[in-house]
């Protein structure tokens, strides 16, 4: 019955049915029945961005089925565990889980279990900027997936595919993958999955100035989200919306999702998330001509971002400082800005925004060559 209220979104039911269901394994000295209650517990503790409390369920989970000795449920834990470093912006630690993992599932024959570690070492890949090599990763474990008739593994890999496009500019390629993904995801029932589809299907709508249309995909999305009980899911669609407010000029619409949205996020330890929040914001204090509170949001931005790990979101910060740099008539300062973003746009393979530092670029230069 736990596992069927957590399908189904309903964390807090959930996980009473898995707190009794452990007190009586207990009573049974089972070690295994216990660990996967205890697991499962973790699941759920996941789910809702309680990534401490997460982590110290799948440890003590991991350690029960040692004492079962079970290999694939030490195996699923590791992996886990993995799942929470990930998030947190811990990679190093992240990989090793996952290659410790896959090595696991591997002495157990589990073709199911070794896919999902080579996806999650793709998502590493992606996000350090490595395209060819996640792309590669995501191929593998698709076809992993397509062998043991796993549809739900393969949607999540044709989606990791789609945001590799959409990331390198390839907008038409990106949206067929989304909409496959998404059908896969309506026929295993997955609507957490779903809703990512439709919030990055809004996403190329928002880029292509869609605006209406991404509107409506972000909506749905929050929808699909609230749902299944993921605050983090809501939250960045609350985000988006903003984007879309700020875009139409609606201001003080897109500050007050920015600022729900960022409670949010700190609520569940988010840095990632807290950074996009802080720079929205201070693009509304730009474009307000605040532009030293502008400056002062974009670092704070950029230091969470560096926190995060994330070169994309520092390269953002760099950009949008730039831009101010270079209304104000900075140019060596604006250059030196947009330079140093153009190269992170790069290694992240983001040619889309490489294009606008490139365009910045070539026009300091040749106002600093110009004769005065």
């Amino acid at each position: 019955m736990g596992d069927i209220d957590f399908q189904c979104g309903r964390n807090g039911e959930a996980l009473q049915w898995f707190r009794q269901a452990e007190q009586l394994y207990v009573l049974l000295w089972d070690s295994q029945g216990r660990a996967n209650c205890v697991r499962s517990m973790g699941d759920v503790d996941f789910r809702s961005g309680r990534n401490n409390e997460a982590l110290e369920r799948f440890k003590e989970a991991r350690e029960l089925y040692a004492v079962a000795g079970d290999l694939q449920g030490r195996a699923s834990c590791v992996r886990s565990m993995g799942n929470i470093d990930f998030r947190c912006g811990r990679n190093e630690e992240a990989l090793e889980r996952f290659k410790q993992a896959e090595e696991l599932y591997i002495s157990t024959g589990d073709p199911l279990g070794t896919a999902n570690c080579i996806r999650s070492i793709g998502y590493i890949d992606f996000q350090c900027g490595r395209n060819d090599k996640a792309l590669q990763r995501f191929k593998e474990a698709e076809g992993l997936y397509i062998s043991t008739g796993s549809a739900q593994g393969r949607a999540n890999c044709v989606q990791s595919i789609g945001k590799i496009d959409f990331q390198c500019g390839k907008n038409d390629e990106a949206l067929e993958r989304f909409r496959q993904a998404e059908e896969l995801y309506i026929l295993t029932g997955d609507p957490q999955g779903r809703a990512n589809c439709v919030r990055s299907i809004g996403d190329i709508d928002f880029r292509c100035g869609r605006n209406d249309k991404a509107l409506e995909r972000f909506k749905e999305a929050e929808g699909l989200y609230i749902s299944t009980g993921s605050a983090q899911g809501r939250a960045n669609c609350v985000r988006s919306m903003g984007d879309i407010d700020y875009r139409c000029g609606r201001n003080e619409k897109a500050l007050e999702r920015f600022k729900e949205a960022e409670g949010v996020y700190i609520s569940m330890g988010s840095v990632q998330g807290r950074a996009n929040c802080i720079h929205s914001i201070g693009k509304i204090d730009s474009q307000c001509g605040r532009n030293d509170d502008a400056l002062e949001r974009f670092r704070q931005a950029e230091e969470l971002y560096i926190l995060a790990g994330d070169p994309q979101g520092m390269a953002n910060c760099l950009q949008s400082m730039g831009d101010i740099d270079y209304r104000c008539g900075r140019n060596d300062k604006a250059l030196e800005r947009f330079e140093a973003a153009e190269e992170l746009y790069r290694k992240a393979g983001d040619a889309h925004s490489r294009v606008y530092c490139l365009g910045r670029i070539s026009g300091i230069i040749h106002n600093l060559e110009e004769p005065q």
